[in-house]
């Protein structure tokens, strides 16, 4: 049975993990049944995130511990 260790949390309450190929719950991001607010919150933590140094380090992350290459 895998495992998977969160190691990240926005704002908007998205937990993230670096291990296994990264990934999130509980998503509020557009297209999974949240409401409007929800999505609109979520939408913000992603984007304002994926603008930090934090998100390069997790990108690193995530290809050295699943040996493979990441676009951002």
């Amino acid at each position: 049975m895998g495992y998977r260790l969160y190691n990240r949390k926005l704002k908007c309450g998205c937990l993230i993990s670096s291990d296994k190929g990264g990934g999130c719950v509980p998503c509020c991001y557009p297209g999974y049944g949240a409401t409007e607010e929800e999505e609109k919150r979520c939408e913000e933590a992603w984007a304002e995130w994926m603008k930090t140094d934090d998100y390069k380090k997790y990108l690193k992350e995530v290809a050295e511990k699943n040996d493979c290459d990441i676009d951002d």
